[in-house]
């Protein structure tokens, strides 16, 4: 840390005047037992007699890829009858940027704002407002820090995005808030735009990093998301143009599909519906998320989608998407390996189709099936088929 400080004595009506500037290189902030933020910081100030207040002619924090710059002032607030003596601030950064460690998103320029007050007494930093704007749209909140000399601080945040795209908010996402959710975000979801969201996060003071994972009551959140891909899991090709919601409560995931299109590397292409994917105990390996959709395409599109892992389904059948033809219908329920799953874990899958008009190339027993009307259900263990 280096600080530099020199003052001016005012003289014939001049205000006397001093100034700070101060840099902290290589600094190591720790979080909780396992986590800590490391980055560099440098900042301005000016403190004139009779202003009430410090100026910060210009800040910057640097983590990582990231970078904040702001400006702003620090003061006395006003104090009520009772009131114990308190500090208020107000920073803006007319231009930052934010770029995570663990995000493929390309950096970040975001425009911000904070304002609140700081209780010495207490040991409680409140931040009242913040509003951080980009090229997409807004995000707003507020949040509140309390300190204890024992442990890592109370955190409690409510955040709220009426419209940004899904890559703007995956940037902004605190790291602490939601671990689970935010990585299968950054790993699965892409593209397309968020509307009428939300994040809250209530954690006690000493709570981070026990080692006791966050319950539904501590972090939740709920995401409104159109126009996305989404990555499925395995060899299965990603869901495009995906509208749905995410919903998430302590390391439980739940993902509304209300629509998609899953283009297959034949060109081939199934319309998806009423999905849903469940994600329980996520912060325990294994972590194997449980999918439920509706599919609605030609036959041989829809064969081809259920012919890839860890649905191969068309193994127990022995046939090829090729040699179907006609209209398929049905519903899809697999297991979808999320992390920590071995070969020894055994994953479950149902493909239940009605069909119409279906015509299969190969003869069974000598004979051609055409124009056929019935069913198909495929599970690991065999497969029946009614027409």
């Amino acid at each position: 840390i280096s600080l530099q400080i020199g003052g001016e004595e005012g003289a014939e009506g001049d205000p006397s005047r001093l100034t700070i500037a101060a840099t902290l290189d290589q600094a190591v902030v720790p979080l909780d037992k396992k986590d800590s933020i490391s980055g560099d910081a440098t900042i301005a100030a000016t403190l004139i007699t009779g202003s009430g207040k410090v100026e910060i002619e210009r800040g910057r924090v640097s983590v990582g890829r990231s970078r904040i710059d702001f400006h702003g002032a620090i003061g006395p607030k006003p104090r009520g009858e009772g009131e114990a003596p308190a500090y208020r601030y107000e920073f803006v950064s007319d231009g930052s940027t934010l770029s995570p460690e663990d995000s493929t998103e390309p950096a970040l320029e975001f425009l911000s704002r904070i304002a609140g007050s700081y209780d010495p007494s207490a040991r409680r930093l409140a931040i009242d407002e913040l509003r951080i704007r980009t090229a997409g749209g807004e995000m707003s909140g507020s949040a509140a820090f309390d300190f204890v000399e024992d442990g890592p601080p109370g955190i409690s945040m409510a955040l709220d995005v009426p419209q940004m795209p899904v890559a703007h908010v995956k940037l902004l996402w605190p790291w602490m808030a939601a671990g689970t959710a935010r990585r299968w975000a950054m790993n699965n979801l892409f593209g397309g735009t968020v509307t009428n969201s939300s994040l809250r996060y209530e954690v006690a003071p000493r709570r981070l990093g026990n080692g006791i994972p966050l319950t539904a009551d501590e972090v939740s959140g709920h995401f409104e998301i159109a126009g996305a891909r989404f990555d499925v899991a395995g060899r299965i090709p990603p869901m495009r143009d995906a509208a749905g919601k995410i919903d998430f409560r302590g390391n439980d995931v739940d993902i509304l599909l209300e629509s998609g299109v899953v283009y297959l590397p034949s060109g081939r292409v199934v319309a998806a519906s009423d999905g849903t994917l469940t994600i329980r105990k996520a912060n325990v390996a294994p972590t194997i998320g449980k999918l439920d959709m509706n599919v609605e395409g030609s036959a041989d599109a829809v064969t081809e989608l259920a012919s890839y892992e860890p649905i191969d389904a068309m193994r127990h059948i022995g046939m090829t998407a090729e040699e179907f033809s006609g209209k398929v219908s049905g519903n899809v329920k697999a297991d979808i390996p999320l992390s920590g799953v071995g070969r020894e874990v055994k994953l479950d899958w149902l493909v239940a189709l009605e069909f119409e008009g279906l015509d299969v190339a190969r003869p069974f027993d000598g004979q051609v099936a055409t124009d056929a009307t019935g069913s198909i259900t495929v599970d690991p263990t065999r497969a029946v088929i009614k027409a």
